[in-house]
């Protein structure tokens, strides 16, 4: 193949017990890439493309690209981690190595998995929409990249302040973010990890296929999941759970009688579902009004305050 070189080398295992990968390499058009490569035994359905946390020196290309073939076989996906940065890729080389590793697969069928430091190198993968998933993120990412619509999961298992980041940029952009929050010691072996990761990647999955199906998403509409209740204890704070169709700003107000906010709250909201609580220690006993305001969404409740 002309401008293409491959080199496929001795298949290396993480484990006695461990699948095989392989390290290969791809070189086009002034890029080369090396990387490790496994092939599940089903029937290919998406390429993932994995980037591992170089900040951590327990994991390297090759042990990442081990540790995740359980989700490659689970997905049917073929799995390639790149020992070095692609995210400076146009979408032209992308495409270029993508069908080169996948013998036809385009850029449509790929999804990315990161840990850690990883996520700093999926700025090009956002760019041409791609989904994936962002575990523990240590760095940011470029917000003018994201593309609009873009499906992404992200399980925030490390303390710090990067995945608030990562999660307010990637909401700014107009992404469908799944995000959950889990307790552990590490930032990837958490409890029941296997299970958490798939059921994240299977919202990913509902939400794709309601996006590339133009009689569902032309429905898709900001909406009240669960009402608050219509009476509250003093104290208690009011919430309601609202699924977000338009990212924007907006407003949620507690109105007396008199029709005056005595309590409001304004908050940048992103594409998917959200929790809100309100505080009302503050409110009298009494009967007051909820209002939620913002882009496409005017919602209206009763509410009592009592001891």
């Amino acid at each position: 193949m002309k401008n293409l070189v491959f080199i496929l080398c001795i298949a290396v295992s993480g484990d006695l017990f461990g699948q095989a990968i392989a390290t290969a390499s791809w070189t086009g058009k002034g890029v080369k890439v090396d990387y490790a490569l496994y092939r599940p035994n089903t029937a290919i359905q998406e390429v993932l493309i994995a980037f591992y946390d170089d900040a951590d020196p327990a994991w390297r290309f090759e042990t990442w690209a081990q540790e995740l073939t359980w989700l490659a076989d689970e997905r049917g996906a073929l799995l390639i981690a790149p020992s070095s940065d692609v995210k400076h890729m146009d979408s032209a080389k992308l495409e270029a190595w993508i069908r080169f590793v996948s013998d036809s697969l385009t850029l449509d069928r790929v999804k990315f998995v990161t840990l850690g430091r990883g996520v700093r190198h999926i700025d090009g993968l956002l760019g041409e929409e791609c989904a994936g998933l962002i575990i523990a993120p240590s760095d940011t990412i470029s917000t003018w990249l994201s593309g609009k619509d873009g499906v992404i999961g992200l399980i925030d298992s490390r303390k710090g302040d990067s995945a608030q980041a990562v999660m307010k940029a990637l909401a700014k952009n107009g992404t469908w973010l799944f995000s959950k929050m889990v307790i552990g010691d590490h930032p990837y072996y958490f409890d029941q990890h296997k299970e958490v990761v798939l059921d994240v990647f299977a919202k990913m999955d509902s939400m794709l296929l309601i996006l590339k199906d133009s009689s569902l998403n032309a429905g898709l509409r900001s909406t009240v999941l669960e009402t608050g209740p219509e009476v509250l204890r003093q104290g208690k704070a009011f919430e309601l759970s609202l699924f977000i169709a338009e990212e924007g700003v907006f407003s949620f107000q507690v109105l007396d009688l008199s029709g005056k906010a005595v309590q409001s709250k304004k908050v940048f909201l992103g594409k998917g579902r959200h929790g809100i609580k309100l505080p009302t220690k503050d409110l009298d006993w009494g009967v007051y009004k909820m209002e939620v305001d913002g882009p496409g969404i005017l919602v209206k409740q009763k509410l009592m305050i009592r001891g």
